[in-house]
Formats: C-alpha cells, structure tokens, sequence
C-alpha cells in the first residue's frame, strides 16, 4: 500500500537532489549553498564542508579553476522518514561524469560513482540538507577527484 504523504515527500526530496545537482552542472555552484540550512554539511569523501559559507566558497574556488563540465547523475532515489518531525533520510547512487574543458567531450566511463546519504528538514516550509554526505565506492583517473579525495590509486 502506497502513502500518499511519503510519496510526495519522496518526491519534494527528488527535487532538491536534482537541483543541488542541475545547479553545480549549469551553474557552476553559484546557489547551491541556499539548499542548506546554516549548518548543513556537504562532504564528499574526506573533505568535509561546514555551513552555507563554507559551501559557497567551495564552489567558488572549484570555478576559478577554470571550465569545468559535469554531468551528475542521480539514481535508486529512496526516502526514509525519521523520528524527529520534518527529518528524513534519503539515499541514492551518484555517477559523476566530468572533464576540464567545454563540451563536446570524448566520452569516458564516470570518474566517480558513489552513495549518497542526506537528512533534510523542512525548513522554513522548504526542503533543505542538514547532511548530504557522498561516499565514494569507485573512482576513476580525473585528477580534480582524486587530490580531492586524497587518492594516490
């Protein structure tokens, strides 16, 4: 049996996933850090991002490195309630595609794929991240990632 509210739940949380991601690949990260609440924490990895500035700043250095084209790619979205109001978990797979150059690319296999595991809470009547935490599981041979992620593999 299906429940309406965890359905449109599951849906609003969609949503904010695909946004966080549609904004990092046509917009370099500008907004991201508003899909946060103040504390929220972005991790990928190791690297572990405190607070909307922190996350703002990170995007803001990523796109002074200059272009950078990526495609993430969300999949296996499920959703969770907890059990504080308002607080669910979600989680996903992510496959990242991504090169340092303007498109058209050569096509090459996801430079990461991982888990996602996120909280988010109603926040002001809009859905934002307490936690969205990427777990890498493979990695491929783009350098960005692998300094980022401390990997000498």
């Amino acid at each position: 049996m299906f429940n309406s509210e965890l359905i449109n739940i599951w849906f609003e949380l969609n949503q904010l996933e695909i946004r966080h991601w549609q904004d990092v690949n046509h917009n370099n990260g500008k907004d991201v850090h508003h899909l946060y609440t103040i504390d929220g924490i972005f991790a990928v990895g190791p690297q572990v991002r405190n607070g909307q500035n922190e996350i703002k700043s990170f995007y803001e250095n990523r796109a002074k490195r200059g272009t950078r084209t990526t495609r993430h790619l969300i999949s296996n979205f499920q959703v969770e309630a907890k059990s504080e109001a308002n607080l669910y978990k979600s989680r996903a797979i992510i496959s990242l595609y991504a090169g340092d150059d303007i498109p058209i690319l050569k096509s090459n296999p996801a430079i990461l794929i991982g888990d996602v595991e996120s909280l988010c809470i109603l926040d002001n009547k809009k859905w934002k991240f307490k936690s969205h935490v990427i777990t890498p599981i493979f990695v491929g041979e783009d350098s960005f990632v692998k300094e980022a992620l401390n990997t000498k593999k």
